[in-house]
């Protein structure tokens, strides 16, 4: 049979079998009707009211349209109690996910202000976000490592490869990067553009970490030794390094004092 034929046989069967089905009332309400959604949008525009509706939300925020100016002055929050020590000045973690980090810096500022009788202060959210990311990566590499007898398609590592260096955090975190690197002044460690435009850094850092995840099981599945093994995971680790201090800029020696002059 040529092609030809083939395909004529394949439609005659289609056509057979299509014709074979039900056929659906006009009423159906199963599947969306094209003619039924344009005699509704038909039926809206009568309305003067959709009209003006349909001015005022398509050119601009329907959020602010839709406030009732008398509920929000009606409802204007007023506060009685102040913080005797409150920060300053404001922070802003700009376009990234580093909120648990300020959360933390804004609450250990207060504590050296009043030591050191400090009207404006701030700690270094982008050291801590340095040593975040590394950690981070160095416990996706081991954890690949400890999943290297499972099937790659596994529950598991599919969620270890779904965001191996995601900005977020929690309490236990913060706790352990400040126990074991340290805090320091903002003046000592700014923020860097990609401190406060993290998605571009976590975007290679991702694509990086998921193609070392892939070479380490693939030196698993050559039999390559426990040596050969740590070798690699450990250029892998100065690879993350290069990456985070490009990016971020090299970050103050956690191991050395500095000098800190109060203006």
């Amino acid at each position: 049979m040529t092609l030809n034929e083939k395909f004529d046989a394949f439609r005659i069967e289609h056509e057979e079998q299509a014709s074979s089905k039900k056929v659906l009332s006009s009423d159906n309400t199963e599947y969306v009707s094209g003619a039924k959604t344009e005699q509704y949008v038909r039926e809206l525009l009568k309305d003067s009211k959709n009209r003006l509706g349909l001015s005022a939300l398509s050119t601009n925020n329907p959020s602010a349209i839709l406030e009732v100016a008398s509920a929000i002055l009606k409802d204007n929050p007023y506060f009685n109690l102040a913080i005797p020590h409150e920060g300053s000045p404001v922070t802003n973690q700009r376009s990234s996910g580093r909120c648990w980090i300020f959360a933390a810096t804004n609450v250990f500022r207060i504590a050296i202000q009043q030591k050191y009788d400090i009207k404006s202060f701030q700690l270094s959210q982008a050291y801590l976000f340095f040593w975040d990311k590394v950690e981070k990566a160095n416990y996706f590499l081991e954890s690949i490592l400890d999943t290297l007898d499972g099937d790659v398609d596994s529950r598991l590592v599919s969620a270890l490869m779904a965001s191996p260096v995601g900005d977020g955090g929690q309490w236990d975190m913060i706790v352990n990067l400040v126990s074991k690197y340290g805090i320091v002044p903002q003046t000592l460690y700014p923020d860097s553009w990609n401190a406060q435009n993290s998605s571009v850094m976590d975007r290679l850092l991702t694509t990086k970490l998921r193609e070392d995840g892939l070479r380490l099981r693939a030196a698993k599945a050559a039999d390559s030794s426990d040596e050969k093994i740590a070798a690699l995971k450990e250029s892998m680790m100065q690879d993350v390094v290069r990456i985070v201090t490009l990016c971020l800029g090299p970050p103050p020696s956690a191991d050395e004092k500095f000098s800190w002059v109060i203006l």
